[in-house]
């Protein structure tokens, strides 16, 4: 009767081991925090590193701004990045809402950035919300939504 109790005994710590392990490996492979993910993607923004921008987002990736939509990386680099990485910079964000499951992971908040043009420099605000989906351990940017909310008289006659 001993050994019956040993041996359960034996199972049951190989058991417990086993699904701590499991349960430690997808921390590790879960370990980027939502606020790891915004910021890298802040700072390649920053940095003026478009290739660091680019790789964020994947392959079918879509970012919709307040004046259009891009699907794809090569969409996304060719109207979007290349010209706003010259321009962009001092990028801060406010997270307002954030979360993370096994595969999915959101951020939505307000930025504030500075816009500098050769004729002269802006101060851009807005809101953003961005989704990552987990893929071969990687997470990578499956939506960006950014939109400008800032109240410039030059933009607001455009838009009348």
């Amino acid at each position: 009767m001993k050994i019956l109790y040993v041996i359960f005994f034996g199972i049951l710590l190989i058991g417990c081991n086993q699904r701590n392990n499991n349960a430690d490996n997808n921390n590790e492979n879960n370990s980027m925090s939502v606020s790891e993910l915004s910021n890298n993607f802040v700072s390649g923004w920053n940095n003026k590193d478009s290739a660091a921008i680019i790789n964020s987002f994947d392959v079918n990736g879509v970012v919709m701004n307040d004046s259009s939509v891009m699907k794809g990386t090569k969409e996304i680099a060719a109207n979007w990045v290349s010209g706003g990485v010259k321009v962009v910079s001092d990028v801060q964000i406010t997270s307002l809402k954030s979360g993370k499951s096994n595969s999915l992971a959101f951020d939505a908040g307000t930025y504030t950035s500075k816009i500098n043009l050769p004729d002269k420099k802006l101060n851009e605000k807005g809101n953003y919300s961005i989704i990552w989906e987990k893929n071969n351990n990687e997470w990578k940017i499956i939506s960006a939504h950014i939109e400008d909310v800032t109240q410039r008289p030059d933009v607001a006659t455009i838009k009348k």
